[in-house]
Parts: C-alpha cells; structure tokens; sequence
C-alpha cells in the first residue's frame, strides 16, 4: 500500500482571534480541565501537558515555521482560558529528536514531538506517569476510556466561530490502524474529532488514583477543514505521539529542566547574597554617617561650650576688674592743702600735702 495512505492531515498552527467555544468536536467543554496546557507563539496556537512543572510535550511542528524555530513560544497554566489568561511562561529551549524538520503544511512529519523547557514552574502537574508499552497493551480493548483534552476548534466554518477558550473533553480508545511512524498509536472514537488547535493535546488514562500519559495528539483537521473527518466506517481517528518511543529526549528534557532550575536557583541565591551585601553596605555606611553626623555635633557642642565658658570667664574678669576698681574709688580720701592763699585738692589712699602746702584743718 503507498506510504502516502498513511500520511496524516496537519493542525494548522496560525493565531485567529474569536470567541470563546469547546475545543474537540463534539467534545465536553471543561473550564477545570487540569491536563491541557496551552501553547502559543505570535504564528501558532496549539495545546501541551506537563510532565514535570518544568517540562511540556507538544508537537514538533507546534515549534517552527519552515525549520525555523519560534523564540516566542509560551505555555500557559493548565486548564486557563488561553484567550484571556495571563499566566504564560517562557519556553527556553526546544528538545526534538535529532534531524526533526518540517516545512510541510499539509504532512505530519515523523517524531512530531517536542519536549518545552519553562523559565518557571507551573504551578500543578496532574499526570503521574508516561505510558509504558505494558500499559499500552493494557488499554487495549478498554473502549473509549482514553480522555483526549485540547484547546482545538469545536466544528467547521469560520475559525472566528470555533475558536476555543477553556478545553474541552473527547473520550477515545486504542485503534489498531496501521501507520507510517512507529512511535505513532492510533485512536478511534465513535463521536469526537481532533480539531485544528488540538495539536499536542493529552491523551491520558485515568485508572483508580493512576493518571498515565499515552501521549499526544498529532492529528486534526489540517489546511482543508477544522477538523478530522470520519472514515468511511464512521469512526473517527487520530493519532498519537508516544512520549516512552522517544526515551532518549524524554529523558534529555527532564535533565535539561533540572539543569536550569538549579542554575536559577544559583542565580536566585547569587541575587539575594548580592542584595543582602548591598543591604549590608548601605546601612554600614548609614551607621557610619551617623557616628560621622554624631561626633561633628559633639565637637560642635564642645567647642560652643568652650566658646560659652571663655566668654562667661571673661565677663567674670572685667565683672571683677570692674568692681575692684569701684572698691577703690570708693576708699579714697580728698584734702585740701594751702600754700598762701592757694588752696589745692588732692586725692588718694592716704593724700598727702605737696611740698611747700600745709594740711588745711
């Protein structure tokens, strides 16, 4: 059979504003959808899942437009309204399999799987575990258990009208349909679709308290409609990148998240010792421009003291000087001396007569 049966129609990754609508057809709208995370950049819009606070597994193409990778990508919390949220957090690295390319609008290419290192953490992660290939034998013949959550378009006609706010739910079970990538699982559901923004959307199975990653959703409506349409049996399909198919940069992705959350916490820690050292040299230098400000008002002081004592010393002197000078006048004596009939005055302690002049009695 001609390799081209199996190609599958591509999510067209372009941001349209519109009104908020359920993502998946026919599927449940949810507004406390705690697995989907959406993914935008100025060029896509696509849906993702956490794996760690740090780490979101999209599709590969959701990441680049003619092999040039987005430097916008961000990742919203899970569940928000990806129209109004502003929650978004930073991807800073794009982990692909090694010689991943995609320039093709109308093919998924293979290893469509891209694993988003955050500048941040999120703040909840809900999936415990990825699919092992014992599980995946496991969900077969469980029936449609298999919960395909995704921010995808709701119908057909103008995006404007379907473009979904919050997620929505879709159930689906394991499909046996062959395909052309072997990390690829078929899905199949008797009533919902993948749709064009559903790109990277979970599909998880919730077994007792087990919350299990079977992987994402690659298919969608691609450049012709909006979303998947039913095979000729009636059934819908999709497919499914599996994360445990591609240990070698599940395992990179969880490493290089490790690596920068620590690497931030250096920095962070760096920060604070550096803000703390500030902090400390700043009120060093208060301190010491207090004692400066302290002394100089005490020389001040001192030296108005001083300058107060020297002038109440001096008023005391001449004070003294002043009244010695009024005790003396005060005990001198006045006499008149005669000589002939001159008379003559004269003054002092103890006056006496000049010579030739006789006390006048």
């Amino acid at each position: 059979m001609c390799k081209t049966i199996f190609r599958l129609l591509l999510i067209v990754a372009l941001i349209f504003p519109g009104t908020s609508a359920s993502a998946v057809l026919n599927g449940e709208l949810t507004q406390v959808g705690k697995y989907v995370v959406p993914v935008h950049s100025a060029k896509s819009w696509c849906s993702g899942v956490a794996i760690s606070t740090r780490v979101v597994i999209t599709n590969g193409h959701c990441t680049r437009q003619n092999n040039q990778v987005f430097t916008d990508l961000s990742v919203g919390y899970p569940g928000s309204n990806q129209v109004v949220s502003g929650h978004y957090i930073k991807v800073v690295e794009v982990i692909t399999e090694p010689g991943f390319t995609w320039d093709n609008p109308r093919t998924v290419p293979k290893d469509d799987i891209a694993f988003l290192i955050l500048e941040s953490e999120l703040p909840s992660v809900s999936v415990i575990r990825v699919a092992t290939e014992t599980d995946i034998f496991e969900m077969r013949n469980k029936g449609e258990v298999l919960l395909l959550q995704g921010y995808g378009l709701t119908g057909e006609g103008s995006v404007e009208n379907f473009r979904s706010g919050f997620p929505s739910n879709g159930y689906f079970s394991l499909d046996n349909s062959l395909l052309f990538d072997p990390t690829l699982q078929s899905i199949s559901s008797k009533r919902s679709s993948a749709c064009n923004g559903d790109s990277g959307a979970p599909v998880i199975w919730e077994t007792g308290k087990d919350v299990v990653l079977l992987g994402v959703n690659v298919g969608g409506g691609g450049a012709d409609s909006n979303c998947r349409k039913a095979s000729r049996d009636g059934i819908f399909r999709t497919e499914v990148q599996i994360p445990s198919r591609h240990s070698g940069i599940l395992d990179k992705s969880i490493l290089k998240a490790k690596q920068y959350a620590d690497l931030k916490a250096i920095q962070e820690a760096e920060a604070k010792a550096a803000a703390e050292l500030k902090a400390k040299q700043e009120a060093e230098a208060l301190a010491a421009a207090e004692l400066k400000a302290k002394q100089e008002a005490e020389i001040k002081a001192a030296e108005e003291l001083r300058a107060k004592q020297e002038a109440e010393a001096a008023a005391a002197l001449k004070a003294k000087q002043e009244a010695d000078a009024r005790a003396v006048a005060s005990k001198k004596t006045t006499i008149t001396c005669l000589k002939g009939k001159i008379s003559k005055k004269v003054t002092g302690l103890k006056p006496k007569c000049p010579s030739g002049y006789k006390l006048k009695k």
